[in-house]
């Protein structure tokens, strides 16, 4: 049994990782840069010519992005050797896991999720990961479940979300009062500023 990823699936997640990471990156700068903008801390042409720039290293990072998640998902396969061990194929090399060092396997939902292997805790690596719709992915997650049971991996709960989605509403509405309420105070600035940069690197962590 040998999984492996098609190339057309390799393409699709490398765009969704190069994309996802690019936007992780630039979403809360631009967002500091339209808080300094309504501050009145720059002038219009300074925001958006480090808002450009800002754009143009996201994009940077998307390209060499896309090259090395393509990179890692074609080196990446699994053969199982019998029962005993699997054989994991990366970018690093090859790495034999035992069966017995399983110790945790966690099933992620959706179309861009997948198995999440946890080992003993003196394994190197301590975990892999096995993308969804890798070629004989069934059969691998059979493999996996007849050694451990696999878990679901935790979903945040139907009032969490709507609470969510509450508190950003409620931040975007209340927002330009915040800033408005700043203006002649340098610290009010800097606690905007630093609260605005916090909360979009909180919400990026969670995604």
């Amino acid at each position: 049994m040998r999984y492996a990823l098609a190339p057309r699936t390799i393409a699709a997640r490398a765009r969704m990782v190069a994309l996802s990471g690019a936007a992780v990156a630039v979403a809360p700068a631009w967002l500091v840069l339209v808080l300094v903008a309504q501050l009145g801390l720059a002038s219009r042409v300074v925001v958006v010519a480090v808002a450009a720039a800002v754009g143009a290293l996201g994009v940077a990072r998307a390209v060499v992005g896309h090259a090395h998640a393509k990179r890692r998902l074609a080196a990446l396969a699994v053969d199982a050797d019998g029962d005993a061990e699997l054989r994991v194929s990366s970018i690093r090399g090859v790495t034999r896991v035992p069966a017995a060092a399983i110790a945790r396997v966690v099933e992620v939902d959706g179309a861009y999720g997948g198995l999440r292997v946890e080992l003993v805790p003196e394994s190197v690596p301590s975990r892999f990961d096995v993308p969804r719709g890798g070629e004989a992915f069934g059969e691998l997650r059979s493999w996996l479940a007849s050694r451990v049971p696999i878990e679901r991996a935790a979903r945040r709960g139907l009032f969490a979300r709507v609470a969510l989605i509450a508190g950003v509403v409620l931040a975007l509405f209340f927002a330009p009062f915040v800033v408005a309420d700043a203006r002649g105070s340098r610290v009010a600035v800097a606690i905007v500023l630093l609260v605005a940069w916090g909360a979009m690197r909180a919400a990026a962590a969670r995604t």
